[in-house]
C-alpha cells in the first residue's frame, strides 16, 4: 500500500500534478471551498478551517480513523504552523513546530542563527517608534522594517534618514501582528533567493534565480528570472548560508524558498519561506531544471527521495509581474495580444474587474504575472517584459477597498467627472456646425460633422475610423471599432449627428447653433437630439483610455433626421462592421429627470402629401362664392375628418398596443407639453397610452396663400403634409394605405384628391428579457440610484429594426443620454438636461463594466 499523504489547503493545480505519483492522497480544502476538482483527483475530500488548529485537528482525527496517515503537508502559508501542530500531536511525519515557528518569526530565526554561528544581520524588535530612532542611530547606513512575523514583503520600508522614520512606520506597524515591527540594519548587494528541498534533514539546492525589486523604500518583487546565472561562488556562497540556516532552525521536509544578501564573501540569510517560493518559481523549476515541485515534495515525505542535483538548464525563464496604477480596475485588455508573443508560457494570476489594486508597496500591488522562455535569460526577459507592456489594466482613483457596486459606481463617477469638462468642450464643438441633414444648402455641414465626430473617436483611441458616405443618396456615417478582448461581447454604441432644422431663430432665446448653459441645461440644437449621444460615447471610451472592457463598434448615422432613407442599404453593405453582442441607442428619452428609462415601445411612422383641385383656376369670391367650392375649405373638411369629436384618429383599421404601465400624469404632461389653460387633450385612455401605444395623426403643414398675402379669390388647389405615427405592432405599409383611403374616400363635394406617399418607418417592441436587459437594469439604476423604468416612445426611429433585422441575434437597448420630456428636441429652445447627462455617461461605463465581468463569471477559471 502507498503512503498515505494528506495535503492541507492545496490548490488545484497542485493536487492536479500528483497525479500518477505513488502514493495515496487525502485533501484537507478551506471551507468554502470548490472542491470539484480536488475530489475527482484525490482519494478523499475534506473540509475545514485549515487556520484552525482545533478544527485541523479534528479533522485529521476523522482522517486518520479511516486511513492511518503517514505525513501532512501544509501547501498554503497560512497552514504551516496549524500543519505542524497536528502533526506532531499525531506522530505522523510533518516539519517540526520550532522550524515552522522560527521560519515565521524573523526575529526569533535571527536569534537562533546568531545562536549557531550563521550569519545574520543587527536587528531589533521594537514596540513603538522611538525604538526605531534608537535603533537607527546605530545603523548609519540605513534600516529596513519590516514585520516580525510578516511575508510576501508585506510592510517592508526603507529608512535611509531620521525624516524617514514617521512614513516608514506608519507603513510596517498595521501590517505587524503581536510579534511587532522587526528593525534590522539595511544590507546593500545582490539579493537572490535559493530554491531548495529537504528530506529527513538532509538538503539539496535546486535552484538560485535572479531577482529583481521595485526598489526602495519597499522592494516589491516585479521580476525574476531562472537560472539566475550567478557565478559559481555566488551560487556556493548562497547555498551554504541557507544549508546552514536551515540547520540552525531545524528544518527538516519538504520545499523552502530562502531570501539572500551577499555582499563580497558574506551571504546573509534574510528570510525562510517553508515552501516553494511564490511568482511562479514552482512552474519555472520544472522548465528550468525539470523537477515537479508538487511531485517532489510528495516523494520527499513519503520515501525520504530529494531530485537528483541539478546540472543543466532544459530551458530559460522569467517572470514579469504586473504591476498596474493603484486604483479600482475597469477593464482589463490586451492579452490576447501579449499571450501571441512568441515565448509567452502563460499569463495568470489576474486580478479582476473592481478589485481595487493598492499602491505597489507589497505583493498585493501586483495584478498577475506572465511567464516567459527565451534562449537566454536577457531574452526571456526582454520577452516578458514586452509581453507585459502589451496588457493595459485600467484602473480609477478608489474611495475605498470595497468591492459592493455602489463603490465601484462612485469610483467611475468620480473619474468621469474629471473627464466632462473636455468632453463638454467637444459637445459644443459639434452643436456649433449646423448639420441640418432636411436641407441641402447644409450638405457640407453634415460631413463637417461627420469629420469632427471621426477625429474625436479616433483621438479617443479607436483601432480604425471610417466616414462613409458610399450609398447613392445618403448622408456620410461614422463607424469606429474598439477590438474585443478576448471571450468579450462586442456592443454598439449607436448616435447620429445629423439635427432638425431650428424653424425661426427668432423664437430661440439664444442662437440656436451656440451653446448656452442656464439653470442646469445646455440648449442649443442638437443638444438633447443626439449630439450628447455622440459625447457620451466619447466619454465612456475616454475613461478607459480607449481600451473598454468589452468589444465596442461606435456608428454615429447621419440621416436619421430624415428618417434613415438609406439605412438599409447602409447595413447590408456593412454588416460586417456593425455586428454586434449589444446595442445601445442613446437617442431616447427619460421618463423623467433623474428617473433612468429604457425605451421598450415605439410608434412607427408614415406621412403623405394631400392636394385637393376644386377648379380649373382661381376666380373671384365675390362673383362665384356661394355655389363655387374652393380648394382650401375643401382641404380643411377633409383634414377635420382624421379625428372624431373626442380627438382620436378616425382611419379605420389602425390598431392601438396593449396599454403601458407607467404613470405619467396628466397636469405633468399638460406642462411639459406646453397645453395652454381650457384646451383639452386629445382622445382617451391614460396619457402614456395616448402618446405612446395608439396611433397619432399631425397636420405638418398646409400650402395656401399666405395672410399677408390673400386676395378675394377662390383658391383651385391646396395642398397638406400628414404625419401619421403608428402604434407599436402596425404595419407601416398597410396603415400608409388606409390613410390614403380615408382621405380618397372621404373627399367632400366632390373635389379632386391626390396623395402622394411619403416615406415609412415601422413601429418597434423590444423583447426586454435576456441577460443584457438584466444587466442594463443594474446599471443604470446604479447610475441614477434609482429603478429603471420601460417606457413608450411616440417618436420613430427606424435604426432600430432596420438593425433588429439585420441582426436579430443582438440584444437592443434604446436609452437617454440626458434627453427628458422637457428636452423640446425638434422644437425651439432644445436643451440638454447637463446632471442627467452626466448619469447617462456613468451608465453607460456600468454597463460595459458590469456586461464584462458577467462575462468573466461565466468563463472557466484562468490558469493559476
Amino acid at each position: 500500500m502507498f503512503p498515505h499523504l494528506v495535503f492541507v489547503g492545496a490548490r488545484p493545480e497542485i493536487i492536479g500534478k500528483l497525479l500518477g505519483v505513488p502514493v495515496t492522497l487525502t485533501a484537507i480544502v478551506r471551507t468554502g471551498t470548490d472542491e470539484t476538482f480536488e475530489r475527482k483527483l484525490a482519494l478523499r475530500t475534506f473540509s475545514t478551517d485549515v487556520t484552525d488548529t482545533d478544527a485541523l485537528l479534528a479533522c485529521a482525527r476523522e482522517i486518520h480513523a479511516w486511513r492511518p496517515i503517514d505525513a501532512m503537508i501544509a501547501a498554503t502559508e497560512h497552514a504551516l504552523l496549524p500543519t505542524a501542530i497536528v502533526g506532531e500531536a499525531m506522530g505522523v511525519r510533518v516539519n517540526p513546530v520550532e522550524a515552522v515557528t522560527l521560519a515565521q518569526d524573523k526575529a526569533a530565526m535571527r536569534r537562533r542563527l546568531a545562536e549557531r554561528g550563521v550569519e545574520t544581520v543587527a536587528h531589533r524588535v521594537c514596540t513603538d517608534i522611538e525604538e526605531v530612532r534608537d535603533f537607527f542611530a546605530t545603523c548609519p547606513g540605513g534600516v529596513l522594517l519590516k514585520p516580525a512575523d510578516g511575508n510576501g514583503g508585506r510592510g517592508v520600508a526603507l529608512i535611509r534618514h531620521p525624516d524617514d522614520i514617521p512614513r516608514a512606520w506608519a507603513h510596517t506597524a498595521p501590517e505587524s501582528r503581536e510579534a511587532g515591527v522587526l528593525a534590522e540594519e539595511f544590507l546593500t548587494g545582490l539579493e537572490t533567493s535559493v530554491e531548495t528541498m529537504s528530506a529527513g534533514g538532509e538538503h539539496r539546492a535546486l535552484m538560485v534565480p535572479a531577482k529583481h525589486t521595485s526598489g526602495p523604500p519597499h522592494f516589491v518583487e516585479i521580476a525574476h528570472q531562472m537560472p539566475g546565472e550567478h557565478p559559481p561562488t555566488i551560487v556556493k556562497t548562497a547555498t551554504d548560508a541557507v544549508f546552514a540556516a536551515l540547520d540552525a532552525i531545524g528544518y527538516m521536509w519538504g520545499p523552502t524558498n530562502t531570501e539572500v544578501m551577499i555582499e563580497g564573501d558574506r551571504a546573509t540569510v534574510v528570510e525562510i519561506n517553508p515552501r516553494w517560493g511564490g511568482a511562479r518559481y514552482w512552474e519555472m523549476l520544472e522548465l528550468v531544471a525539470g523537477v515537479d515541485m508538487a511531485e517532489a515534495t510528495a516523494m520527499a515525505y513519503a520515501y525520504d527521495r530529494l531530485p537528483a542535483p541539478f546540472e543543466a538548464p532544459a530551458a530559460t525563464c522569467a517572470v514579469r509581474l504586473l504591476t498596474p496604477p493603484p486604483g479600482r480596475i475597469v477593464a482589463l485588455t490586451g492579452l490576447d495580444k501579449a499571450t501571441a508573443v512568441d515565448g509567452v508560457v502563460r499569463i495568470g494570476e489576474l486580478n479582476r474587474i473592481g478589485d481595487v489594486m493598492p499602491s505597489l508597496t507589497d505583493f498585493r500591488g501586483r495584478a498577475g504575472y506572465v511567464l516567459a522562455t527565451g534562449p537566454d535569460r536577457q531574452a526571456a526577459a526582454d520577452i516578458a517584459e514586452r509581453a507585459a507592456s502589451l496588457i493595459d489594466i485600467r484602473t480609477v482613483p478608489a474611495a475605498s477597498n470595497a468591492k459592493d457596486d455602489a463603490s465601484m459606481r462612485d469610483d467611475v463617477r468620480q473619474a468621469l467627472r474629471k473627464l466632462l469638462p473636455g468632453v463638454r468642450s467637444d459637445l459644443d464643438a459639434l452643436i456649433r456646425i449646423p448639420s441640418i441633414s432636411a436641407d441641402p444648402a447644409h450638405a457640407a455641414d453634415v460631413r463637417r460633422s461627420a469629420e469632427l465626430t471621426a477625429r474625436l473617436l479616433e483621438e479617443a483611441g479607436a483601432a480604425d475610423v471610417q466616414v462613409l458616405d458610399d450609398i447613392e443618396g445618403g448622408r456620410p456615417a461614422v463607424v469606429a471599432h474598439f477590438p474585443a478582448p478576448p471571450d468579450m461581447p462586442t456592443v454598439l454604441l449607436y448616435a447620429h449627428h445629423d439635427v432638425q432644422p431650428t424653424g425661426d431663430p427668432a423664437g430661440w432665446t439664444s442662437p440656436p447653433f451656440e451653446p448656452d448653459e442656464r439653470d442646469g441645461r445646455l440648449f442649443a440644437r442638437g443638444s438633447a437630439d443626439d449630439k450628447a449621444g455622440i459625447a457620451a460615447h466619447l466619454a465612456v471610451l475616454r475613461l478607459f483610455d480607449g481600451h473598454p472592457p468589452v468589444g465596442v463598434t461606435v456608428f454615429v448615422e447621419g440621416e436619421e433626421e430624415i428618417g434613415s432613407p438609406t439605412l438599409g442599404a447602409f447595413l447590408e453593405r456593412h454588416r460586417d462592421k456593425l455586428t454586434a453582442d449589444v446595442c445601445v441607442l442613446a437617442d431616447s428619452t427619460n421618463l423623467d429627470v433623474g428617473t433612468p428609462s429604457l425605451t421598450t415601445t415605439l410608434r412607427g411612422m408614415t406621412d403623405v402629401v394631400v392636394e385637393v383641385r376644386a377648379l380649373e383656376h382661381s376666380v373671384h369670391s365675390g362673383i362665384y362664392g356661394g355655389a363655387t367650392p374652393d380648394a382650401l375649405t375643401a382641404l380643411c373638411r377633409l383634414l377635420a375628418t382624421l379625428h372624431n369629436d373626442e380627438g382620436e384618429v378616425a382611419v379605420e383599421g389602425l390598431i392601438s398596443a396593449p396599454a403601458p404601465k407607467v404613470d405619467y400624469p396628466e397636469e405633468r404632461f399638460r406642462t411639459e407639453a406646453g397645453v395652454l389653460d381650457g384646451v383639452r387633450l386629445l382622445g382617451n385612455g391614460s396619457v402614456a397610452e395616448r402618446i405612446w401605444t395608439k396611433p397619432a395623426l399631425t397636420v405638418l403643414a398646409i400650402d395656401a396663400t399666405p395672410v399677408a398675402k390673400a386676395s378675394n379669390t377662390l383658391t383651385a388647389t391646396a395642398r397638406a403634409k400628414i404625419s401619421l405615427r403608428l402604434a407599436p405592432g402596425e404595419d407601416a405599409p398597410s396603415a400608409q394605405r388606409k390613410l390614403i383611403e380615408h382621405l380618397r374616400e372621404h373627399a367632400p363635394w366632390g373635389v379632386e384628391v391626390e396623395v402622394s406617399a411619403g416615406k415609412a418607418g415601422r413601429p418597434y417592441a423590444v423583447d426586454t428579457t435576456g441577460p443584457a436587459f438584466e444587466t442594463a437594469r443594474s446599471a443604470y439604476g446604479l447610475a441614477y440610484d434609482g429603478d429603471l423604468v420601460h417606457i413608450g416612445v411616440g417618436g420613430t426611429i427606424p435604426f432600430i429594426a432596420e438593425f433588429s433585422d439585420a441582426f436579430p441575434d443582438a440584444a437592443i437597448l434604446v436609452t437617454s443620454a440626458g434627453a427628458d420630456p422637457d428636452c423640446r428636441a425638434h422644437g425651439l429652445d432644445e436643451s440638454l438636461h447637463l446632471a442627467d447627462f452626466e448619469n447617462a455617461c456613468l451608465a453607460e461605463s456600468l454597463l460595459l463594466i458590469q456586461l464584462a465581468r458577467q462575462n468573466d463569471k461565466n468563463q472557466p477559471a484562468r490558469a493559476i
